[in-house]
Formats: C-alpha cells, structure tokens, sequence
C-alpha cells in the first residue's frame, strides 16, 4: 500500500479496534459520577400547600440519584444563579419587534453555562416536575408511563365480570418528568414515569376524586415512580431517555421543561 493517506488510515483504524484511543475517550454528561444541576422541583400544587410535599419529593429525587452515583448541585443554588444571570441581562425580547434577541440570549447562554460549570461544578442540568396527564383504565387497572394502579373498588370489578361488562376509560394522573439537559440547554435525556391516579371508580358511584391535599403522599408510589424514571444505577435516565420525543412548554422561572409524545 504506497499511497500515505491511506496507510494512515488503515492505522487510525487499527488503533481504535485495538483500544488504545480509550484513554482519551470523554466522559458523557450523564456519566455515573457526573454532578447534575438540579432546577427546583414543579408540582401542580398550590403553593400555599405545596412546600412539604416539595421538600420530600426533591429529598427523595436526590437520594435516588445520588444512589445512583450522581452528585447534586443544591437547587437553591442553581435557581438564585439562574435567576442572578436573569436580572443581570435585564431581558432578551427585542421591544422593536417582539421577537428574541438571539444574540442577546446566546451571550446569555454562555455565561449560564460557565456559571453552572465554574461556580457549580455541574456537567449537566436536570429539571423535574410533576404533571397532570389522562391515563387509560380498563377493567379497574390504569395504566400509563410505565406504571399500573387500581382505580375501580373489588365490588364494581366483580360487579362488572359478573355482568359481562369490559368497563374502559380515562382518568386524571400524576406523572413525574426528568428532562436532562447539557450545560448548553440542549437535550440529552426525557423519562417520564407514571406516580398515581387521582381517580377512583366504586360500586354506587362513577367517579370519586382524590382530594389534592392527599396527592404526592404515598411514599412508596413516589419511590417507585423516581425508580422507574431512573432506572437501576440511572441506567434508564442515562440511555433509553429519548430527547427528540418532547416539545419544550413554558414552566416556572423558565427552568427547562418537556411534554412528552410518549415514554
């Protein structure tokens, strides 16, 4: 083989087969061991009410991931430098013409990215909020993003087997979204895992709905959603999240937020 550029190629590629590029190979944002800018948490809860279900939520959220090999910014911290950034830039919608200002927004970007990084010491961000959606139920067992729950009592269940009745339906739920985020605001990750429904379906009557001062309460509900979103060790956060599934939604103090088109 005499042409060089080809020579050189063959042994690039040699090199890489054989491992001996690994010991330059980055680590991913999501890497185990990375540290994670965690935004304060969002829950469709008045605030007046909402405080202590907040603190246990993010309690447990951090443990999880922390149990996962994770180190968490605090997210108090992360929400004053956000908000810090904010107040300094004075805005980035151009009033001439309604629109933003890109390069206003892109300086902005910048620093919030060295921020997070140098103040920090993040490697990537993550936003968490819980969200009202429509599960499916059929014949008393709802099921959506991942997880399942009883909405019809034992009674109306037999009542409608013994009737030959396939009952079926909608109900409200509570499901928990992480959105993973570079230091950019660019997508690397989307789980969303079903919590609970808010719904209840007895014998005598069609629908019976859980007082919000009891959502968000079932502790073993909330494990088993940030388990389910998380997946053991964070495996299912670090590689089975789909980022193009989401549109992005106007949430809180423009912490970033997802819809998602499915799990």
């Amino acid at each position: 083989m005499s042409n060089p550029s080809a020579r050189a190629t063959v042994r690039l590629l040699w090199l890489l087969a054989s491992g001996l590029l690994a010991g330059n190979a980055v680590a991913e944002p999501l890497d185990q061991g990375s540290t994670l800018c965690l935004h304060p948490l969002v829950i469709p809860i008045a605030e007046s009410q909402a405080e202590a279900r907040l603190a246990k939520l993010e309690k447990k959220l951090v443990e999880a991931l922390v149990a996962a090999s994770y180190q968490v910014a605090e997210p108090q911290a992360v929400s004053d430098l956000f908000k810090r950034l904010r107040a300094d830039f004075g805005g980035f919608v151009d009033p001439a013409t309604g629109r933003r200002d890109e390069v206003r927004y892109r300086a902005f970007r910048d620093r919030l990215q060295a921020a997070l990084r140098q103040e920090l010491g993040c490697d990537a961000q993550l936003s968490a909020q819980v969200v009202s959606v429509r599960a499916a139920f059929v014949n008393g067992t709802a099921r959506w993003d991942g997880t399942t729950d009883d909405v019809s009592s034992t009674g109306r269940v037999v009542m409608n087997l013994l009737g030959g009745v396939v009952e079926s339906g909608w109900v409200a739920a509570l499901s928990l979204w992480l959105n993973a985020l570079d230091l950019e605001g660019n997508d690397l990750a989307f789980r969303s895992a079903g919590i609970e429904s808010l719904v209840s379906l007895a014998v005598l009557r069609d629908r019976d709905v859980l007082p919000e001062d009891r959502w968000l309460t079932d502790d073993k509900k909330l494990d088993a959603a940030i388990q389910s979103a998380l997946g053991p060790n964070g495996d299912a956060l670090r590689l089975r999240g789909t980022p193009q599934g989401v549109d992005t939604v106007p949430a809180g103090y423009d912490a970033p937020a997802r819809r998602p088109r499915g799990r």
